[in-house]
């Protein structure tokens, strides 16, 4: 191989006439000769390095393979460790909070998550979200004020039911929260434990001044 390395790195092949001073030159005819011969040269280089290379990489093989048959039940365990950590299943609470960003979901989850909660009727009617998005609410009095919503997220969609408490013809107050009515304002059913619905589509989730789109839906 030396001898083709040294043709190769001095210089040997160059772009001068071919002549008995200049063996390797490549112009007047002489790649006839010297291309093939450079070609050549480059392969016996090549093949050497080859031989080097795979040399130097059975050696590092064997090496690497000791170290791995000396660790592997140490890896297999902190692989197996690293798997559980990655792959958890995010909690209702997480997903109504919808801040996590590395826990999967399931479908039962999630359905879990949409449960309505019941919200507590009062002269004030708190409702947060973080409970539950969905609700259901039976209105005792009329003037009931349904509260602004906490831990709202901006295209959520919830819906709350609001059924007819004892003798009807309760009106509750929906004036505390930013609600721009698609459709017309709501008309209340009066019997007795009629129920309506208010879809509620949250567009800004500021803090303390949530803003829905509503849609409001007559029962019977």
């Amino acid at each position: 191989m030396s001898t083709a390395l040294e043709r190769l790195t001095t210089a040997y092949y160059n772009s001068g006439e071919v002549s008995v001073a200049n063996p390797g030159g490549l112009a007047g005819n002489g790649h006839v000769v010297n291309f093939p011969a450079l070609c050549a040269d480059v392969g016996t280089v090549f093949a050497g390095l080859q031989a080097a290379v795979d040399a130097i990489a059975g050696v590092t093989a064997a090496a690497a393979a000791a170290g791995a048959s000396a660790t592997a039940a140490a890896g297999s365990a902190a692989a197996a460790a690293a798997s559980a950590a990655t792959f958890v299943k995010a909690t209702t609470a997480e997903i109504r909070a919808a801040a996590n960003d590395t826990h999967f979901i399931t479908p039962k989850g999630q359905a879990d998550a949409a449960l309505p909660q019941n919200l507590v009727d009062g002269a004030t009617v708190p409702w947060d979200m973080g409970l539950g998005w969905n609700a259901e609410w039976t209105i005792g009095v009329t003037g009931r004020a349904l509260l602004r919503p906490t831990s709202s997220h901006r295209g959520w969609t919830s819906i709350l039911g609001v059924t007819q408490g004892a003798g009807g013809n309760k009106v509750p107050d929906f004036s505390a929260i930013t609600i721009r009515w698609l459709g017309g304002v709501p008309e209340w059913s009066t019997a007795a434990a009629a129920r309506d619905l208010v879809i509620l589509t949250c567009t800004d989730e500021t803090v303390g001044a949530p803003v829905y789109d509503g849609v409001f839906v007559r029962g019977s």
